[in-house]
């Protein structure tokens, strides 16, 4: 089944933001950043049910194959 996307932009008392702590020059975050990931949650969509468990985001999972 597809994930439930649940994007919040409540501040956090204890965390600071993630972008704040990495570095935005690093390889990878810069080619991610370049990554059009709408174009794999279309292609990859139909291979999800629309039953059962929650699955990992589509871009969780293209991400793992790539690096």
């Amino acid at each position: 089944m597809l994930p439930i996307s649940t994007k919040s932009n409540q501040a956090n008392l204890f965390y600071g933001l993630l972008a704040d702590m990495l570095d935005l020059k690093d390889p990878l975050i810069v080619l991610a950043d370049n990554i059009q990931w709408e174009i794999f949650d279309e292609n990859f969509k139909k291979y999800y049910s629309k039953k059962g468990r929650l699955a990992k985001p589509i871009r969780v999972m293209v991400g793992l194959l790539i690096t």
